[in-house]
């Protein structure tokens, strides 16, 4: 038996407050750089590899170091936008493999930007060891002020059993170099559509984050067909 992935209700709820977050919704946050839409720009490809979303409204993980809790609020087109306990927001790509297209949150929020991709190449999925996928990114940040651009290469690596706080789950690595120089480590489970551990190389050393906790929601229901007779 793997990781306890499905919890009832009453049981994520016991997860996510035993993690120190809250599981009240938050309102809506306020957004600081125009979206792509807003903008007048098309959206650029962005699935990877994938035929659909591997997540569902509602799905909720919390990460240690430090301890957070997001939520997936909405799935738009090829678009997924999440929320957090702490009132933060983000819009990612159906995979979270992908770096975060879009993040801010209230007036508390000291982080807050956007993220284009470009000149996007290859896929990742379905996972395999020697798929590999590259990209231009063209970060603008508004707090603090900044920008950045960089190209990012990611390649799947070997299957690997990995155990985090959340259990036992079955993985693939994952590695992504930014200009050449080895930034993000992904140990990714396709049971959950999610990596359950990641490293970051950060200017003051490694950062490491697991999962501690895990919710699914539900999936969304197709529409029933109509008899002849109510058309």
């Amino acid at each position: 038996m793997g990781i306890r992935w499905v919890f009832s209700a009453a049981g994520a709820a016991a997860v996510l407050a035993a993690a120190g977050c809250s599981t009240a919704e938050k309102p809506p946050v306020r957004s600081y750089l125009p979206s792509d839409a807003q903008a007048g720009l098309a959206l650029p490809r962005l699935d990877i590899g994938l035929s659909k979303p591997p997540l569902h409204k509602g799905d909720t993980f919390v990460f240690d170091n430090p301890p957070e809790q997001w939520t997936v609020i909405s799935i738009e087109g090829p678009l997924v936008g999440w929320q957090s306990t702490a009132g933060d927001y983000m819009q990612t790509a159906w995979s979270t493999l992908l770096p975060p297209l879009r993040w801010g949150g209230g007036s508390a929020n000291l982080d807050s930007g956007l993220r284009r991709i470009s000149d996007l190449n290859g896929s990742l999925f379905p996972l395999k060891t020697g798929n590999k996928v590259s990209f231009v990114e063209h970060r603008t940040n508004a707090r603090p002020a900044g920008s950045f651009t960089g190209r990012w290469e990611c390649e799947v690596g070997q299957p690997a059993e990995v155990v985090v706080p959340a259990g036992k789950a079955q993985t693939w690595e994952v590695t992504c170099l930014v200009d050449g120089h080895e930034r993000m480590f992904f140990n990714y489970s396709e049971d959950i559509g999610h990596y359950v551990r990641y490293a970051i190389d950060t200017s003051g050393g490694p950062i490491i984050r697991q999962l501690t906790g895990y919710a699914r929601g539900k999936p969304a229901q197709a529409p029933a067909a109509s008899s002849p007779a109510a058309r």
